[in-house]
C-alpha cells in the first residue's frame, strides 16, 4: 500500500521478483483507489493519471466505465445513474460526451395523446431517449428523440435543441417533413 494525502493506492504489477519493480511513466499501472470524498477508481493509470480502462465511482453512485485518456474520460465508455441504469452509452472526449452516443432519460414522464411538433419545447422529459451525435456534452448533429408516447423526432440538432431539418413522426403514422429552429418549426416541406 501506498499513501497520499488525497488517496490509497494499492499497485498491481504482473511480476515481482525478489522486490517490488519501479513503474516506468511509458508503463500502464492497475490501481484501486479510494479518495478523500468516497469517490472510487479502479483501473490504469499512466504517469498518476487514469489512462486506458477504467471504472470511476462517484459518491453519489453514478459511475462512469470506460477508456480514459491523460485524466479525463475519453474515448468509449458508458455513464449509470447511481440507481445504476445507463445513462449514456457512447463516445466521451475531455470528459464530455462527444460523437456517437446514446443518452437515456431517468426521469421520463409518460404523455398521452400526440404532441404539438410545431413547439418541441413542449418535450420536457416526455422522452425516453436520445441516439445520435454529440458536442462537448450536447445533442449535435443528427439524431433521433424517442418520445413517451410512441412519436419521434429525426433530425438535426444544434446546442442541445431541435434545429434544422427534420422529420416528426407521429403516433397516427403522419410525417411532419420541416426546418425547425430552436425547438420551433419554421417551415413545412410539401411532400
Amino acid at each position: 500500500f501506498f499513501f497520499n494525502d488525497t488517496a490509497t493506492t494499492e499497485i498491481y504489477t504482473e511480476q515481482i521478483v525478489g522486490s517490488v519493480r519501479c513503474v516506468q511513466e511509458t508503463e500502464l499501472e492497475a490501481v484501486k483507489e479510494k479518495y478523500s470524498d468516497n469517490s472510487i477508481y479502479e483501473g490504469q493509470k499512466l504517469g498518476n493519471k487514469r489512462h486506458g480502462k477504467g471504472k470511476f465511482i462517484h459518491p453519489d453512485g453514478t459511475f462512469y466505465d470506460g477508456e480514459w485518456k491523460q485524466g479525463l474520460m475519453d474515448g468509449r465508455g458508458k455513464f449509470y445513474y447511481s440507481d445504476g441504469k445507463l445513462c449514456y452509452d457512447g463516445e466521451f472526449k475531455n470528459d464530455q460526451f462527444y460523437g456517437k452516443g446514446v443518452l437515456f432519460n431517468q426521469d421520463a414522464t409518460p404523455y398521452q395523446g400526440m404532441l404539438d411538433y410545431s413547439n418541441l419545447e413542449s418535450i420536457q422529459d416526455y422522452w425516453i431517449r436520445y441516439e445520435g451525435e454529440f458536442v462537448d456534452g450536447q445533442r449535435q448533429g443528427q439524431g433521433t428523440l424517442y418520445l413517451t408516447n410512441n412519436e419521434k423526432y429525426v433530425g438535426a440538432f444544434n446546442n442541445d435543441n431541435i434545429h434544422g431539418k427534420g422529420q416528426f413522426h407521429r403516433v397516427s403514422g403522419q410525417v411532419i417533413n420541416g426546418q425547425w429552429m430552436n425547438n420551433q418549426l419554421t417551415l413545412v416541406y410539401q411532400s
